[in-house]
């Protein structure tokens, strides 16, 4: 690849973002729908669940079940931590995010000794467990007859110019979009660090990786913490735009769906999962009619997937663009000379 190559494909990546995030932030002017402008926020939540087991199971390999769970921790909390003690909605999603990441890490202690379909079995008798724990603790969650009255989150004050409130979908809105960039960047900066590396070298091949020097356990417990915190926000964010959750809002289901998002949109991309997690979000609404037969959809889309595409979206797009480059010219010329 030559010099100039990596960085055309660095200035066109950052166009790339630059104009997503342009059309998202003129989006509730293009829409003008209510009905839409809420598909979207909640596509944005569904952003963060999904890059966050984007982490676990696109960055290290490992599946986990236990992600609705998680993502059901991160709501009561923020909204129990509100409601009972009158604490700000700008701390309790913190906190909600920080409680989660404990949550992740014992259940990530319990159960990372195991591998494969043994680890999938445990996270996902754990996400049971709290889902029993949400519909029976009737004292504290409610438990069938759902929490509601959750209250929207706290004006800020801006000195001069005035108080910026959140009783609106458009205001939401933007405060969802906020935070799914944040999740996004702080993702990508993941991606691209030492702790990535370490991740994709896991997932590559965990006993290769021990034998480099990498503390394996080490990395996959802070992959755990590190998706539980971004289902803990994720989960925040719900509680505070929805007003009311229930313990079937955090069903294995749910974990289900975030699993569908990352695989389609290809294990390890973060443009796959954005793209991905959008159109799972909007597809309901294009097919209510089959709404009783979801889960029947989305395990023949994963077959289709996994046959056809077995890097997701993102493998497509990529190997398109790669082929267009020098590099991936010179490549495919080397494995036909081969």
């Amino acid at each position: 690849m030559s010099g100039t190559e990596p960085f055309r494909i660095s200035v066109a990546r950052g166009a790339a973002w630059s104009a997503a995030l342009a059309v998202a932030v003129a989006l509730p002017w293009i829409l003008n729908s209510n009905y839409y402008l809420q598909l979207f926020i909640l596509a944005g939540i569904n952003i963060i669940l999904a890059l966050g087991l984007n982490i676990v199971l696109g960055f290290t390999g490992l599946l986990s079940l236990g992600h609705a769970g998680l993502f059901g921790v991160g709501a009561y909390c923020s909204a129990l931590l509100v409601m009972r003690t009158g604490l700000s909605f700008w701390l309790a999603l913190p906190a909600s995010a920080a409680f989660a990441a404990l949550i992740g890490g014992l259940i990530g202690t319990c159960s990372l000794r195991l591998r494969g379909h043994y680890l999938a079995i445990a996270t996902a008798g754990f996400g049971i467990i709290i889902y029993q724990v949400f519909l029976n603790w009737i004292s504290l969650t409610k438990g069938a007859a759902a929490l509601g009255d959750i209250p929207e989150p706290n004006p800020i004050v801006i000195p001069g110019v005035g108080a910026l409130t959140f009783d609106t979908r458009i205001s939401m809105y933007f405060l969802v979009l906020t935070m799914t960039a944040i999740a996004i960047l702080v993702s990508g900066r993941i991606r691209n660090s030492r702790i990535g590396d370490a991740f994709f070298s896991i997932r590559e091949d965990e006993v290769a990786a021990e034998v480099m020097g990498i503390p394996t356990f080490r990395y996959k417990l802070l992959a755990f913490v590190l998706s539980a915190a971004y289902a803990g926000v994720a989960g925040s964010l719900y509680a505070h735009y929805t007003r009311i959750i229930a313990p079937e809002m955090f069903h294995l289901f749910e974990t289900v769906t975030s699993l569908v998002m990352v695989i389609t949109g290809g294990l390890g991309s973060i443009v796959g999962v954005v793209v991905a997690s959008i159109f799972f979000t909007l597809m309901p609404e294009v097919m209510r009619e089959l709404n009783d037969y979801r889960m029947i959809a989305y395990g023949a889309l994963l077959v289709v997937v996994m046959i056809f595409l077995p890097e997701g979206l993102a493998g497509l797009v990529k190997q398109r663009f790669w082929r267009g480059t020098r590099a991936g010219k010179r490549q495919e010329a080397a494995r036909g000379a081969a």
